[in-house]
């Protein structure tokens, strides 16, 4: 898997190795960075949601967790050593108020059976991911997900 021009193949076949349950891997990068092969979720599902009805919170909640799925399902690909991996970048919109996602629930749902490759544009630690900066408000709990920071 080269992302950036860097090959990370050995680090994430030792990772895989170790049968983790959670197959999620995250790699920092400036806020600005983008990657050809990474699934801009930011974008793809600002247009999903853009033309949802909102009148029925419920419906709404649905139809955001459905499209966050499909979303994620559409942009998961093959690779011949790593198996079904899917990039994700530009995880902003995740955090947004009023779509109500559950961010570490959706990584941990996605990367039980797929690679998931996470350009993380903040502070990443072992138990932490911070969006942004490490004193943001929006971070992901990581301490029940075992992952590799790349």
């Amino acid at each position: 898997m080269t992302l950036f021009g860097h090959s990370y193949d050995a680090a994430l076949e030792q990772f895989l190795s170790s049968a983790p349950r959670y197959r999620l891997a995250v790699l920092k990068v400036e806020p600005s960075a983008r990657e050809d092969m990474a699934l801009n979720i930011g974008l793809d599902l600002a247009k999903a949601v853009e033309g949802l009805d909102r009148h029925n919170e419920m419906r709404f909640q649905f139809a955001v967790q459905d499209a966050v799925s499909r979303i994620i399902k559409e942009h998961t690909f093959a690779d011949p050593v790593l198996g079904d991996v899917v990039v994700i970048e530009n995880p902003g919109i995740l955090f947004e108020p009023a779509l109500r996602i559950d961010v570490s629930d959706v990584l941990q749902k996605v990367s039980r059976n797929t690679l998931t490759i996470l350009l993380w544009p903040g502070a990443v630690t072992p138990q932490r991911l911070s969006f942004l900066s490490p004193s943001s408000q929006y971070a992901i709990n990581q301490s029940e997900i075992n992952y590799i920071i790349l």
